[in-house]
């Protein structure tokens, strides 16, 4: 097989207008290497083991382009990395007033409030002078606030 650059023309069509629908692949000129690329587009096995069936050489993989693009680049753009949803628990270690406004400052609005007023009313900067877990409070908020486990996901994983 030729160890030189491999062109083919393929045809990326959605199969409906929705997002979530699948991609379909059409190999327009029916060349193994458009089968390799639509391959790729699908997953790294698919191309590993298409590669296999085609004869094509691991070194010869990365000489391959689709669309004009390099094979590995080109199939990139179909594959969703899996997303990792991080979401943290916040509670008291102890009960001191800073470590109570740290946790309602990311949890409750209101207790927040209530907290900076009953303990804090003094202090003129309180989310860059109450530091939370080696963090202004600030910073804190900022991490934390918008990634707290939903109740609803501590009461499944208790289970």
């Amino acid at each position: 097989m030729k160890k030189s650059l491999f062109m083919f023309s393929l045809l990326v069509a959605s199969v409906a207008a929705h997002a979530e629908d699948p991609i379909k692949f059409v190999n327009v000129d029916g060349s193994a290497f458009g089968e390799l690329c639509i391959a790729a587009a699908t997953s790294a096995e698919g191309l590993e083991a298409k590669a296999r069936e085609l004869g094509i050489k691991p070194a010869e993989i990365n000489t391959v382009y689709c669309n004009g693009r390099a094979i590995r680049r080109f199939a990139r753009q179909f594959h969703v990395a899996e997303e990792t949803i991080t979401a943290y628990v916040v509670s008291a270690a102890n009960e001191t007033p800073e470590t109570l406004i740290c946790v309602a400052a990311v949890t409750s609005d209101d207790e927040f409030s209530r907290l900076r007023q009953a303990h804090f009313s003094n202090v003129k900067d309180v989310e860059n002078e109450i530091e939370c877990n080696n963090m202004s409070l600030g910073q804190f908020v900022r991490k934390y606030r918008e990634h707290l486990a939903d109740k609803s996901v501590l009461a499944t994983a208790a289970r």
